[in-house]
């Protein structure tokens, strides 16, 4: 069943067990106020994609970890552990988990309304509570047109065990 809002279908989840990840790239510290600075540190990314050392698939990452009021953002690809990377790189450990996984269709620049409805609509009739300490992950695949910011693109949810 979706979950109609005014503003946005939330097509329904699927369940998935997910390996650990490496995720590695630029990365930068935003508020709700400033985080229109993403688009640019994928900008700044761009550049890099498909040349990372240690690179693994094509797949490109947004990895997010909300703490204190701040978004701890990193626009990357999934590496190898310990590879030898560019100084001014971030890296992000993602753990082993269960995931919540949502296609989100659109342009970029409304993940944060999707990531809000699921909050606010999903997750409190799921039977499902939020990982804490948790990272949000979109995953932009083949599906996913860079030079529109528009597409398929993956929002990973990690749910308690």
């Amino acid at each position: 069943m979706k979950l109609q809002h005014a503003a946005k279908t939330i097509e329904p989840a699927r369940i998935e067990e997910r390996g650990q990840l490496t995720i590695a790239g630029l990365g930068g510290t935003f508020t709700a106020e400033t985080r229109e600075g993403i688009p640019a540190l994928w900008k700044r990314f761009g550049p890099y994609l498909g040349k990372v050392p240690g690179q693994v698939g094509d797949a490109a990452y947004g990895v997010s970890n909300m703490q204190r009021g701040e978004i701890n953002y990193i626009a990357g690809v999934e590496v190898l552990e310990n590879a030898d990377l560019p100084p001014d790189f971030s890296e992000a450990r993602v753990n082993a988990r269960t995931y919540a996984v949502f296609e989100h269709r659109g342009h970029v620049s409304t993940i944060p309304q999707t990531v809000g409805e699921i909050g606010r609509d999903w997750l409190p009739h799921s039977g499902w509570e939020p990982a804490e300490g948790f990272h949000i992950i979109e995953r932009y695949g083949r599906e996913f047109d860079p030079r529109t910011s528009s597409g398929l693109t993956e929002i990973l949810i990690p749910l308690k065990s």
